[in-house]
């Protein structure tokens, strides 16, 4: 009996195994179940972008926001910060095919005197109109300096000291700024040279001789 047993044991345990090896060899399909709690994490493909367009000095849009962010590069010796900007207009625009006309008034915090006035007001241009006239859709700018005047009623008003103005097709012909204004430092009248003194309060061009034949 015991001998019966031990023959049907080993007879199972052969079947047994050539069951598994059977399974396991190669040509059986493996599959895998699809499991949709995993995600593709592989890298997309890269899209080729176009960097965001940004316009050129030359193309700005000639906005009071323009002017003033341009102009926060003014600085130098005698020359008013655009802190100081207390106006800006403008006159043509897209519709005026010759450009736009930059008005600026500025108030410089304190003068010497009449003639530090003319000269702050000459500097001041000078850099202004030089960092504006980059801007090719800027036709002319204008600058008015004010100060504090009494009249003889003892009345103090904020009125134009001084006002200079300048055309692009001037400004086109200035090859070197800095030298420009460092000739207005040995003279300012020379300044005068190139951009037109359109008014002077009479108060200064009674005081200064050298201007009056220029108003």
């Amino acid at each position: 009996m015991n001998k019966r047993l031990l023959i049907l044991g080993i007879a199972l345990t052969c079947i047994i195994t050539i069951c598994l090896t059977g399974c396991t060899s190669g040509g059986a399909e493996k599959i895998t179940p699809s499991n949709p709690l995993i995600v593709d994490m592989s890298p997309e493909e890269s899209v080729d972008t176009v960097p965001a367009e940004t316009s050129s000095p030359d193309e700005q849009a000639v906005t009071e926001s323009w002017v003033r962010t341009a102009l926060q590069e003014l600085s130098g010796t005698g020359v008013v910060s655009a802190d100081h900007i207390t106006k800006i207009e403008f006159l043509g625009g897209e519709d005026n095919p010759y450009g736009t006309i930059i008005h600026i008034y500025f108030q410089p915090d304190a003068v010497w005197d009449e003639e530090d006035a003319v000269i702050k007001a000459v500097h001041t241009s000078i850099k202004a109109m030089e960092i504006l006239f980059e801007n090719d859709g800027v036709a002319k700018v204008v600058m008015s300096e004010l100060m504090e005047f009494t009249d003889k009623y003892g009345e103090t008003t904020a009125e134009t000291a001084v006002r200079i103005a300048m055309t692009k097709e001037v400004a086109d012909k200035i090859v070197d700024w800095e030298n420009v204004d460092d000739r207005a430092w040995g003279d300012y009248v020379s300044w005068f040279d190139l951009a037109q003194l359109q008014d002077l309060h009479p108060a200064i061009w009674q005081l200064i001789p050298k201007l009056q034949s220029l108003t």
